[in-house]
């Protein structure tokens, strides 16, 4: 679903939205390859935090906005 209705009164509606399952799994995949590169790497511990730092900022740009609105 895209919007949720979390709270609604005769003055006022409260609609909600979060990530879906796609964007989770993006998230997850895109983190995922931040972890086996820095893992695998046989490089110095100050590279293997930038890519896990750098994969991780990435599938977080990529999460769909959470949204909580009144109208």
């Amino acid at each position: 679903m895209y919007m949720l209705v979390e709270n609604r009164t005769s003055l006022l509606l409260h609609l909600k939205r979060s990530p879906g399952i796609r964007s989770w799994s993006l998230f997850v995949g895109i983190a995922s390859i931040g972890l086996a590169a820095a893992y695998y790497s046989a490089d110095s511990l100050a590279w293997k935090l930038f890519y896990m730092t750098g994969c991780l900022f990435v599938a977080v740009q990529n999460l769909e906005q959470w949204e909580v609105r009144g109208c």
